[in-house]
């Protein structure tokens, strides 16, 4: 239908039904009627005289004729929120396709993008289309924009949209329903929803999900685990602290699932306040797979959206649609990805059903099965990876999360709980370094050192991580029947954690930088100080294996522009902390060997370097003389 405007035109009186249709205008113009609605839409295929023709009598009628899409202009592209880490993806991946596609872009960005709703943008002469991101007018100006017959996409809509408006977005109930059934397959029966606002389609999509897998278990959603919020880690704060302080009967949850990322830090946020151990005593879930997801403590179990996929899509299907191309699928939902972090757990006190069927579909706990997940993620050694893992799962929705964590990146000894070095179980967890095979050379080189060094040696590990090197010294001496006096110490509280559990309480574990975490009463009395300190350039973290680069902590990695900044400050200040004859061992590697010794020459201190070929573990050995 043609919108009619309120006068009349050349004498043509307004028909009283308030619409010109376009079989009036065909009958009028003597056209077609496949032509005339060619010729309103814009469409290429009709001569530019016959469409002025047509429109003319169309106006003449009392149609509201809008000007005709321009298959040259330039596309808007609308998104009336800050660009963040979220809308920012998005943002960029439209128009960047865009401009590959050779079309120019209008951007119409940031909150004050809402004062002008996109009908009138549009509007203006000579925009061949739009991408509208979560337009926030209501549908019926959708629907009024759809009228004037501008080509537009919706990506990630608020609302339900007609069936004639394109859309693009993320399988919401699809994803939700996933990360419900990983905390069920977990244990879990009490699990918090902090959803988003109750009138967002995404919104009621995902409680549609999580009501699904409840279903599938013979469980129904409890209104007292609910709150709806806007997405905001302080408000994903507030709404937790509510959950966990005012239960409903049955108690409060074990795990909380977050409308998004930022939601869900606050979760953890207020676990954090409450004294809840994440995922020990409350296992929490994000969504979106932010950097943000990346980055928190533990690293958040979350669902990966494909946001600069939209984009692209988005772009796809308007360009389809300005070339009046078919297109079959208006809507278009694309498949999300669970991402399993740190962040959950089995529930407490709970154990997993290990009678129960795998579900069709899921991982089973057939080796052969999980081999094949593993190797197909790239993982080299597939079949011993499988086998511990079957042994660190305690039931097979245990197994399923543990291999699709592995499958995501997460390095297998965070997995596990431990690292085998040393001949010793070390144990770790997400959020710290990892100790390395090659590290067992500085661990040996320490042992001779210690052992040689009297009856009660000072043994120091500064950048300590675990502690691998020096729960290592303090085994080995204790089977020679020898004590030892240990101080461990990290700038970062989670490795101290962690080095805690290594070395046993009798040894001083310390959170501070380098040697102010140290006790002054052993300055000038260590005997073996070892060195683990970040030695890789800041330029080639980004190279890194994605297990190391986005799971362990970069102060554990990043060396500085040459590798070499912290090194320096260790190697400069060693020798006031060395005893007599004393060693610091610093671990590097073959090329930047000769630097580190340099800077222990420089240092006074008589140098050596020790390399393992079967490992290649080079540790740089300065002696006080």
């Amino acid at each position: 239908m043609i919108h009619r405007w309120n006068r009349t035109d050349r004498g043509v009186p307004r028909r009283p039904s308030g619409r010109v249709t376009v079989r009036q205008v065909a009958d009028a113009s003597g056209y077609a009627v496949g032509t005339v609605s060619r010729a309103l839409s814009g469409h290429p295929a009709v001569a530019p005289a016959t469409r002025d023709a047509i429109r003319a009598v169309a106006a003449r009628l009392g149609a509201d004729v809008p000007p005709p899409p321009s298959p040259d202009g330039p596309v808007l592209v609308r998104c009336p929120y800050v660009l963040d880490d979220y809308f920012g993806r998005v943002v960029t991946a439209v128009a960047e396709a865009l401009t590959a596609a050779g079309r120019r872009v209008v951007l119409d960005t940031g909150e004050s993008a809402r004062d002008r709703g996109p009908t009138e943008t549009l509007a203006d002469d000579g925009y061949a289309g739009a991408v509208l991101v979560l337009p926030p007018e209501p549908v019926r100006a959708l629907e009024d924009l759809r009228a004037r017959r501008v080509p537009f996409v919706v990506v990630d809509p608020r609302d339900a949209l007609p069936a004639d408006v394109p859309s693009v977005s993320a399988a919401h109930l699809t994803s939700s329903r996933d990360l419900t059934q990983h905390l069920l397959d977990l244990g879990h029966r009490r699990i918090g929803v902090v959803s988003g606002p109750p009138d967002w389609l995404a919104s009621r999509a995902r409680l549609a999900g999580h009501a699904s897998a409840l279903a599938d278990v013979g469980l129904l959603p409890d209104p007292s685990l609910r709150r709806s919020i806007h997405a905001t880690a302080d408000e994903g704060f507030r709404a937790a602290g509510e959950l966990l302080d005012e239960p409903g009967p049955g108690g409060p949850p074990t795990a909380i699932v977050a409308f998004n990322d930022k939601a869900a830090s606050g979760v953890l946020r207020a676990a954090a306040e409450r004294g809840l151990r994440v995922p020990d005593d409350l296992s929490v879930t994000g969504f979106d797979d932010l950097d943000l997801a990346r980055s928190t403590v533990p690293p958040l179990t979350t669902v990966h959206q494909p946001l600069e996929e939209m984009g692209r899509m988005a772009v796809s299907l308007l360009l389809r649609l300005v070339a009046h191309q078919p297109v079959d699928a208006l809507h278009v939902s694309l498949a999300t990805q669970l991402v399993v972090r740190g962040s959950t757990g089995t529930a407490p006190g709970v154990t997993p059903d290990t009678s129960a069927p795998v579900r069709p579909g899921r991982a089973s706990a057939d080796r052969d099965a999980v081999v094949a997940r593993l190797r197909a993620a790239g993982c080299v050694f597939a079949e011993d990876e499988a086998d511990l893992l079957l042994d660190a799962a305690g039931a097979p929705g245990a197994l399923d999360a543990l291999v699709a964590r592995r499958v995501a990146g997460e390095p297998l000894e965070h997995l596990l709980g431990w690292v085998a070095f040393g001949g010793l179980r070390v144990a770790v967890g997400p959020g710290v370094f990892v100790p390395r095979v090659r590290t067992q050379v500085m661990a040996d080189e320490a042992t001779r050192l210690a052992l040689d060094a009297g009856p009660e040696p000072t043994v120091v590990e500064l950048c300590c991580g675990a502690a691998a090197v020096a729960a290592v010294v303090r085994r080995r001496l204790a089977d020679a029947g020898r004590s030892v006096r240990t101080h461990v110490a990290d700038v970062d509280p989670v490795a101290v954690t962690w080095a805690r559990r290594n070395v046993g309480p009798d040894a001083r574990a310390t959170v501070g930088d380098l040697y102010d975490a140290l006790d002054p009463s052993v300055r000038g009395r260590v005997d073996v100080l070892a060195v683990n300190a970040p030695y890789v350039p800041s330029g080639e973290i980004a190279h890194m294996p994605p297990e190391a680069r986005d799971h362990e902590p970069v102060v554990a990695l990043d060396g500085g522009s040459d590798g070499l900044d912290v090194q320096r400050r260790v190697i400069a200040e060693a020798p006031v902390w060395l005893g007599p004859g004393g060693s610091v061992l610093v671990e590097s590697s073959v090329a930047q060997a000769p630097a580190t010794a340099a800077l222990m020459e420089e240092a006074g201190l008589g140098v050596r370097v020790v390399h393992d070929d079967d490992v290649d573990g080079t540790v740089v050995v300065g002696t006080r003389r």
